[in-house]
């Protein structure tokens, strides 16, 4: 039988990653929102990749 501190010490570990993820993304966004990171209009990232209206209506249907 394994104690309650080694289950709380593997899930920890397991989500661990996910969860610094997490913490990296809200932090870009607050950067994003102060205007310390460079940003694109989606437009403009459609325009990039070649995406159409039409593409963009099909893919939410």
């Amino acid at each position: 039988m394994r104690t309650k501190s080694y289950y709380l010490v593997r899930t920890l570990e397991e989500h661990l990653e996910e969860t610094e993820y997490v913490y990296g993304l809200e932090r870009d966004a607050e950067a994003a929102r102060r205007g310390e990171l460079e940003t694109k209009p989606l437009s403009d990232l459609w325009d990039e990749l070649g995406v159409t209206a039409e593409d963009e209506h099909e893919s939410t249907v």
